[in-house]
């Protein structure tokens, strides 16, 4: 079932999620365990997803690391099945909540994010269009007033030449 949140309501649900959801709440002892009883490297757990885990086996593929990002290669570069016993599958069970709290909160923050990149887009464009009308409007004055100039100056002339 797909709940639609009203943009009013956004905010509320982001701050509620962001309340409830800190580094303090994430069992730190969890990951360890589960990286201590799996022997996978730190970044080979963090690039670890879901889909990833079949029948008691976690297919190891990926690596995470904080310089290069999530890289579709480990360190090994070889990709291999690590099988997760009974306490790594509690971890999981355990895990899940927070990874969909976790989840759903960077959906929010996308969103928000999506919707600032395209406000500031949108500004940019507004400024551009109306710096080409100040552009486009200076110059017609321009014209207008040099086209003044010259005629009050071609009457100047004609008057002095009908003087003489």
């Amino acid at each position: 079932e797909i709940v639609v949140i009203p943009r009013n309501e956004t905010g509320l649900v982001l701050a509620a999620l962001e309340a409830k959801l800190t580094y303090r709440d994430v069992n730190w002892s969890w990951y360890t365990e589960f990286m201590l009883q799996t022997a996978m490297r730190t970044g080979e757990v963090r690039a670890a997803k879901w889909d990833d885990v079949k029948e008691n086996k976690l297919l190891v593929h990926q690596n995470y690391t904080l310089t290069h990002g999530l890289k579709n290669s480990t360190k090994t570069n070889k990709r291999r099945w690590v099988p997760i016993n009974a306490r790594c599958q509690e971890i999981l069970a355990e895990l899940l909540p927070q990874a969909f709290k976790a989840s759903l909160f960077k959906c929010f923050l996308d969103a928000a994010v999506s919707e600032q990149i395209g406000r500031r887009v949108t500004m940019k464009a507004a400024t551009e269009n109306a710096d080409d009308m100040i552009k486009a409007i200076s110059l017609l004055y321009n014209r207008a007033r040099q086209a003044q100039i010259t005629k009050e100056i071609s009457e100047i002339i004609g008057g002095a030449a009908a003087l003489e």
